[in-house]
């Protein structure tokens, strides 16, 4: 317990670092995966890459979306 304190206590005499654009996206569409449709880690991620990689081909988010779910392996149907 001592030394949690100790750690909680260094982590917070400094601000947290700034965290990239790209890092944000990535939380933002494994978060969905995870949380919001229930998937487990591997495929959250698998989702999460998906619809990044959507997103950089041009896609809009609905596609992205769709391109997440077919890389996580979530067919329609």
């Amino acid at each position: 317990m001592n030394t949690a304190v100790q750690w909680a206590t260094l982590a917070m005499a400094s601000p947290p670092g700034l965290v990239g654009q790209s890092r944000q996206i990535y939380c933002a569409w494994y978060s969905l995966g995870n949380i919001d449709l229930k998937l487990p880690t591997a495929q959250a991620h698998a989702f999460a890459n998906g619809a990044i990689q959507a997103l950089e081909e041009g896609i809009d988010s609905m596609g992205a979306h769709q391109a997440g779910l077919a890389a996580a392996g979530i067919t329609g149907g």
